[in-house]
């Protein structure tokens, strides 16, 4: 099993195939596509052939007393049939 690591981009929103276990509710296409167009979101992606089996969601997190944004992991999400233990 040879699995990929991708960042998503804004183009990739049309062609995701997911693991209907990976999320808690199905991916709503307009969201997919506004989360990938802010360039202060990060997804980052694992694929096993074309089907995404796990996922890494960030947001750049901007502090009113600090000049540099930080790096906010929000979720991390692994398909059942990928997950160990």
């Amino acid at each position: 099993m040879s699995i990929e690591i991708k960042i998503l981009k804004l183009e990739d929103a049309a062609v995701l195939n997911i693991d209907a276990d990976l999320f808690d509710h199905a991916v709503l296409p307009q969201r997919c596509k506004d989360f990938l167009a802010d360039p202060r979101h990060h997804w980052i992606t694992a694929f096993d052939a074309d089907l995404m089996i796990g996922f890494v969601s960030a947001v750049d997190y901007l502090h009113p007393d600090k000049a540099e944004a930080e790096l906010w992991i929000n979720e991390v999400g692994v398909s059942p049939t990928h997950s160990v233990g």
